[in-house]
């Protein structure tokens, strides 16, 4: 605080000159002026910062440690270590102490190790220029700072984890922070967890609430490569199946439902009428002129097959005798546009039966607005999935999942996948092509059994890592960038918890 106070003093006599204009006082001032401003209006943290400073001969390292001191000051303290280079190496990585991981159970009271590392100090940083994961390995509780997505965004993120230990405030966290930082933010979530969002962040969110009393078209175009009918025609096929299911349970025990089986006959008439629906059309249709399953229904008729027939008549009784059947046979009325900052759509209102539905055609949507040639593709896109196991208890909504991971790069957008259930990105080939192809793995609370199943899946995660997931706390987490293995607490400024208390 004092020399903050002389060296403002002095500044500002230096620029009462009226015969010279000093401009090093008047830059003097201003930042002794913010200095003396955070000293007083925040607090400090006790951070370390190292310099390996190195040279070819004796008097070059002489050189360079001289200059190094008249740069950071006196105060620095030199350790000469031309015979144990190891050592240093080793104090300075970000890698755990021990082989089985124990020292990530250590505290340590600086941020993480690497943080002020130069980056022309030698010492390998994978991945420092793309992406910051600072923070602390355990209680006291100290801030932390990472950065989701690299400047490229184009891999997928995962984040497994109990219920309430803190994978969904980490997510709000992340929409909040990423748009500050310039990303487009659209999240899908089916806890009102968008209206959170959309309170914290006022004027720069949008939450809309999807449900039965809008219209979604499952024909609307979601494709738009070279050979987009193809892919076009089968993935509303597995929207049909989906459509016409019958309730049922999933593994573990959600209400779902249970895909209609078609026969080879069925899907080639299917697939022959949704081919000549989408004959005269092309990617950038607009939604009001795509047909809807009216039309479907006709043109199966026409077809004069028994098979074809009874498929009509399915579809028909289901659009115009059930209670939800209109909200998906009409042009589709919900605001895809995603004009916003943070763009969240929230599928609460809907029945649990269905959100898998709502999650594929969403992410339809999103698919759809990535590949508009007239959008800004300057700006990158922040994708945010909670309740990713909806995704992947179909096969046909886990083939849209990895497709838009495999588009991701092309298109500029980051995915960020949470579920509670590790099992969801192990136990079908999609989960698991998103989950490898992950550039960050962030694991939350785990009881032992899911902790080893990720051991397993994951070799950077070594014994010592299982036991700390065990105890995490809310808020805990275990970081996988790459090959380096990070234990992270997520902390937020006041009015961030105010705003986002009950993620």
């Amino acid at each position: 605080m004092r020399m903050a106070e002389l060296a403002f003093n002095a500044a500002k006599v230096s620029a009462r000159d009226q015969q010279t204009l000093d401009l090093r006082a008047h830059r003097v001032m201003a930042a002794a002026e913010q200095t003396l401003h955070e000293l007083v209006h925040q607090s400090l943290h006790a951070v370390q910062i190292a310099a390996l400073v190195g040279g070819a001969t004796p008097d070059e390292l002489e050189t360079n440690v001289a200059e190094t001191r008249s740069r950071l000051g006196a105060n620095l303290k030199s350790d000469a270590a031309a015979a144990r280079p190891g050592r240093i190496a080793q104090a300075l990585e970000p890698h755990p102490a021990h082989a089985d991981g124990s020292a990530a159970q250590t505290a340590h009271d600086a941020l993480a190790r690497r943080c002020l590392l130069p980056r022309r100090a030698g010492l390998p940083s994978p991945g420092c220029n793309q992406r910051d994961l600072l923070g602390p390995r355990q209680p006291p509780l100290r801030p932390a700072l990472y950065r989701s997505l690299p400047r490229q965004p184009g891999r997928p993120h995962g984040h497994p984890g109990e219920i309430g230990a803190g994978k969904t405030f980490f997510l709000n966290l992340l929409a909040l922070r990423g748009a500050l930082e310039g990303y487009r933010v659209i999240g899908l979530d089916a806890f009102k967890n968008g209206q959170r969002v959309e309170m914290a962040a006022q004027g720069g969110a949008r939450c809309y609430a999807l449900g039965f009393r809008q219209t979604i078209n499952i024909l609307d175009i979601v494709y738009g490569e070279d050979d987009w009918r193809p892919n076009q025609v089968q993935h509303v096929i597995g929207m049909l199946q989906l459509l016409l299911g019958t309730p049922g349970k999933s593994a573990d025990g959600r209400d779902r439902l249970v895909p209609q089986e078609f026969s080879i006959i069925e899907r080639g008439l299917l697939d022959r009428a949704l081919t000549s629906l989408y004959a005269p059309l092309q990617p950038d249709t607009p939604l009001d002129q795509v047909p809807i399953l009216s039309d479907l229904v006709a043109l199966l008729r026409d077809l004069g097959e028994v098979e074809s027939d009874t498929l009509a008549r399915q579809i028909h009784v289901f659009v115009d005798r059930t209670s939800v059947g209109p909200s998906f046979n009409g042009h589709t009325t919900v605001d895809w546009q995603f004009g916003s900052d943070i763009t969240y759509y929230d599928v609460s209102e809907v029945e649990e039966l269905y959100r898998p539905l709502y999650y594929a055609l969403t992410i339809g949507a999103i698919l759809r607005f990535m590949r508009d040639p007239r959008r800004d593709r300057s700006r990158k896109t922040m994708l945010q999935i909670d309740e990713f196991g909806y995704l992947t208890q179909v096969e046909a909504l886990g083939r849209l999942a990895a497709t838009i991971a495999k588009v991701a790069r092309k298109y500029g957008i980051g995915l960020i996948a949470i579920d509670q259930n590790p099992i969801t990105f192990l136990s079908n080939d999609h989960g698991r092509f998103i989950f490898e192809n992950a550039a960050a793995k962030v694991l939350f609370h785990l009881d032992d059994l899911p902790a080893r199943q990720m051991a397993e899946a994951i070799s950077d995660i070594r014994p010592g890592h299982v036991a700390y997931l065990t105890r995490a706390g809310k808020g805990m987490a275990l970081a996988i960038v790459g090959n380096d293995v990070y234990t992270m607490n997520v902390e937020a400024n006041p009015y961030e918890l105010r705003m986002l208390r009950g993620s």
